[in-house]
């Protein structure tokens, strides 16, 4: 008989075989291939933010619009006011800095409609004025959330005594010449719908936002290119990527990218900010200039204008 063999499949006095690893340098090309890919990823995802603040910063803008459009309509086409100051009424009350006044929080300025003309017509939503990108403070870094980011056209509506006194000194105006620059050309200041012809009311500028650092009343000065000189006087905001969101006249908003914007104050949230260098010939302020008044007496601008 056959004696059949069994083989075991133990191997007594062996070592157990040892699981494998990572060696250090295989590590260490993990961690390289993991930093290459978020070095890759990071702009993508910064340029997707900044696309979705875009895109919520001309919703509000719009939202507004549609607010000041109901107001004329139902005041038979007179603009709402522009108070230079602060004061009320006007479109919006109030004004901000980094002092924590209460401008810089209280949202009755926005809503009520014994101080905003405009107020009855945004359902009480203050949160429309404040512009994502924007994250100012009441003591700019720290404390409350600041409500608001935007400013007025300057040389749209009376002032708070219903009057044209002081209207778009800044520009200089055919009713009011602050003695800026030493342009000869004054400019238009609108009152009524019916004012609006040049530029036209998909070209002029309603509201716009302002740089946080500057911004303090409800009204956003432009003084009108004249010769070589160009200047800001209220600095625009650069916060959407040296962009910043318009409203217009006839209701649509966009954003608009600036050429130079090292001639515009970069965003500290402090007072202890640089000035920006202004540019003789800057084309951000032809480009502005166009869309914030024309010629009182019919004539052409004084500057390049096809922008």
């Amino acid at each position: 008989m056959k004696t059949q063999k069994t083989t075991s499949c133990s191997q007594t006095g062996r070592a157990p075989a040892k699981a494998n690893a990572f060696t250090l340098i295989e590590l260490l090309v993990v961690i390289i291939i993991i930093a290459l890919l978020a070095a890759m990823l990071l702009p993508v995802l910064t340029k997707a933010k900044m696309r979705a603040t875009g895109t919520q910063c001309m919703s509000n803008e719009k939202q507004i619009m549609y607010a000041y459009k109901m107001y004329v309509d139902d005041y038979q086409g007179r603009l709402p006011y522009d108070v230079q100051g602060g004061g009320s009424p006007n479109w919006i009350a109030g004004s901000e800095d980094y002092n924590g006044s209460a401008g810089d929080t209280d949202t009755t300025d926005l809503t009520d409609a014994s101080k905003a003309q405009i107020g009855p017509y945004v359902l009480k939503q203050a949160r429309i004025f404040k512009c994502p990108a924007d994250k100012s403070c009441q003591f700019g870094g720290a404390g409350l959330p600041r409500i608001r980011s935007i400013s007025q056209n300057q040389a749209i509506g009376y002032n708070g005594a219903g009057n044209t006194s002081g209207c778009g000194g800044w520009l200089p105006s055919e009713v009011s010449n602050y003695g800026h620059g030493s342009s000869a050309t004054l400019y238009k200041v609108y009152f009524k719908e019916s004012d609006v012809t040049r530029p036209s009311p998909s070209k002029l500028f309603v509201f716009a936002d302002e740089d946080p650092d500057t911004i303090n009343d409800a009204s956003l000065a432009v003084e009108e290119p004249y010769g070589t000189t160009t200047i800001w006087v209220d600095m625009p905001s650069k916060l959407h990527g040296n962009s910043e969101g318009l409203s217009f006249m006839d209701g649509h908003a966009e954003i608009h990218g600036w050429v130079n914007p090292q001639a515009i104050d970069t965003t500290t949230y402090s007072t202890s900010f640089t000035e920006a260098t202004q540019i003789d010939n800057n084309v951000d302020l032809w480009w502005i200039g166009v869309r914030t008044s024309a010629p009182a007496d019919g004539s052409d601008y004084p500057f390049p204008h096809n922008y």
